[in-house]
């Protein structure tokens, strides 16, 4: 007997018979393949295997390569040879449906369907969360041939459309906040898409973040007219004209009667959600957590102070604000809190205005400088106004993303922590090539404020962690898991939630789970775009060459299609490595999630990835010798 075969394609093609990896061979051998998967179960003649194969450019010996190719994919099935059959007119590989991850993604997709169809609107976001986590990079990725290329295509915008519906499930669930960072994503990778514009847009709107939302109509509008000569369509001209009269999308109907706020201090609806939650236990960040409650206390009593929060990407920033400030509010505190952004640092002190609520002008919120002239002193009188009213609490999360104004006025702000009741909290990415932000640092060090290092769990803080979030697990099962994350919280979540769900999925009537379905990708693009900044741009060349190869890839690969030597594509690969960008174990090497694969895939122009990835593929076609053996790479 033999294990199940299973097969992905969303990412590059790879093959298992129950726990064992096939290997599929020679380029051309795996396009066979890969157009007997697509087609599962159904006769493929010789002439559509040779289309599919080698399109118009089929040599005169493609039958007899085919019959070469299909030994060798029955050699590599071994006992489960007599799935690939011979027909009279050609082949057929006997495979069952649920067994290719394409064919998963689709049912997913189906799902949703049918819970949106009943109202249930979080089944609908999970299933797609779900089959969107089965993605692991450009769909039938080093794969050649016409079938590839253009399965791999319909794919492509198959997950698009998934991502886009995700995206209008949130936002008319109320989770616009969720949408902002993946809908900026989506933008990038395809700048033409208006679906995708008019996405950021309505969720940048219900967030309350009109300025943004105007600029980016305004980006979209000069993208469109620079690229195709056209005006955004009726659906984003519509919105753009809803935000300007200030309206809102729910009612349809403007608020610019409704009586204008005053500004003040203001914390968005997500943060408030989670600080009126028991706060959570983050392991292996208690004493931070513990000073930060004794910053808020003691700022009760009337001392100020400055906090500086740093650490990589997914190592607890975030939470730990949330866990440190839950009762700062309840204590007597007023708070103020913002999150910086790529889409806000186009305005100088947009962060700050955030904080505040500030409106401008009657009309909605305006980048200062168009009708202000002295928006910082404004700011900082909106500070000391409120200092005068109760002890308050400042908290800008990612300042590392913040434009200079901001950072300039936060330096401002740290010297007037001695004088008020002002707690300053910023959390920060390593800031790497930004000087201010270095300076920053050193200054709330000098006011006698307090700096957060986050450094990686301990392994026993990781395994314990792995362990709380899958429910339990073998105490061997954590110890892999805790060494593939690299003592990174957010990346040890990901991975014990992913084994909680295939353990709840496999245990559901007739159904075992689908293989490493991956975690959901909620909120963590943004994440993964900023973790790649640590990267050099000589090494972020290989790393943008290896997402191209897809979510997993080989060092040997690499060396062929950047025609680097092979110290310098290792040096780049260990630069990564130590980024947490990406994974080795055992010699394999992978992007540590999908949203890192797509956010390096993301750095290459949208017009040129299509090339590429036919460039790689024939250059790697190239290098593999008649049996399947690649050539030795470029030479020290």
């Amino acid at each position: 007997m033999y294990g199940r075969l299973r097969v992905d394609v969303l990412g590059p093609l790879r093959a298992w018979l129950g726990d064992t990896e096939i290997a599929l061979g020679t380029a051309r051998q795996r396009a066979a393949f890969a157009v007997l998967v697509g087609n599962a179960a159904e006769e493929v003649s010789y002439r559509e295997l040779a289309d599919a194969v080698w399109g118009a450019g089929a040599p005169a010996t493609a039958q007899g390569n085919l019959h070469t190719y299909v030994s060798g994919l029955r050699r590599a099935l071994g006992p489960a040879r007599g799935l690939l059959v011979t027909t009279p007119r050609g082949y057929r590989l006997h495979l069952d449906g649920a067994d290719v991850d394409s064919l998963s993604f689709e049912r997913c997709r189906a799902e949703a369907t049918r819970r949106l169809q009943i109202g249930d609107l979080e089944g609908a976001v999970d299933s797609l969360t779900l089959g969107l986590g089965l993605w692991k990079g450009e769909a039938y990725s080093a794969v050649p041939g016409p079938f590839a290329e253009l399965e791999g295509q319909r794919l492509g915008e198959s997950r698009i459309a998934a991502v886009e519906q995700r995206a209008r499930i949130l936002i008319e669930a109320g989770h616009q906040n969720e949408v902002v960072a993946d809908a900026a994503n989506l933008v990038r990778e395809r700048p033409l898409r208006e679906s995708a514009r008019e996405l950021l847009v309505l969720a940048l709107h219900r967030c309350g973040r009109h300025a943004e939302a105007l600029a980016a109509v305004e980006d979209a509008r000069l993208t469109l007219a620079r690229e195709l000569g056209v005006s955004p369509g009726p659906a984003l001209a519509e919105l753009h004209a809803r935000i300007r009269a200030d309206a809102s999308p729910q009612s349809g109907g403007p608020s610019a009667a409704a009586p204008r706020r005053a500004p003040g201090p203001v914390v968005p609806a997500s943060v408030q959600e989670t600080l009126a939650k028991p706060p959570l236990d983050l392991v292996g960040r208690e004493d931070a957590v513990d000073r930060l409650r004794a910053l808020a206390a003691g700022l009760v009593a009337g001392t100020g102070g400055a906090v500086w929060i740093e650490g990589d990407a997914g190592t607890g920033k975030s939470a730990l604000l949330t866990a440190g400030l839950a009762d700062a509010e309840a204590a007597g505190c007023t708070l103020g809190w913002a999150h910086a952004d790529e889409l806000l640092a186009r305005f100088d002190l947009q962060v700050l205005m955030n904080c505040f609520d500030i409106d401008l002008a009657p009309g909605g919120r305006h980048a200062p400088g168009l009708d202000e002239d002295n928006v910082d002193d404004r700011v900082a009188d909106l500070v000391l106004r409120t200092c005068a009213k109760a002890p308050f609490v400042l908290v800008v999360d990612d300042l590392h993303r913040a434009d200079g104004a901001t950072v300039r006025m936060w330096h401002r702000l740290v010297r007037a922590t001695r004088d008020l009741p002002l707690l300053l909290v910023a959390t920060s990415r390593p800031h790497g090539t930004r000087p201010d932000l270095h300076a920053l640092r050193d200054a709330v060090r000098h006011a006698d404020g307090h700096v957060v290092d986050l450094a990686p769990l301990t392994p026993a803080e990781a395994e314990h962690l792995v362990r709380e979030t899958a429910g339990g697990c073998a105490a061997w099962t954590a110890v892999r898991l805790a060494t593939q994350a690299a003592g990174n919280p957010l990346r040890l979540l990901e991975l014990g939630r992913a084994l909680r769900r295939r353990r709840v999925l496999s245990t559901r009537p007739g159904g075992a789970a689908p293989a490493d379905t991956g975690p959901p990708q909620r909120g963590t693009a943004s994440a993964a775009q900023r973790t790649l900044l640590s990267v050099s741009t000589a090494s972020m060349r290989v790393v943008r060459a290896a997402a191209v190869l897809g979510a997993e890839f080989s060092e040997s690969d690499l060396v062929v299609v950047t025609d680097l030597p092979a110290a310098a594509v290792r040096e780049a690969l260990d630069e990564a490595i130590a980024a947490q960008v990406v994974v080795e174990e055992r010699g394999a090497l992978a992007f540590r999630t999908t949203p890192l694969w797509r956010a390096a895939y993301e750095r290459i122009p949208a017009p040129i990835r299509t090339p590429l990835r036919r460039q790689f593929t024939e250059m790697l076609a190239e290098a593999t010798g008649p049996m399947g053996a690649e050539r030795p790479g470029r030479p020290e």
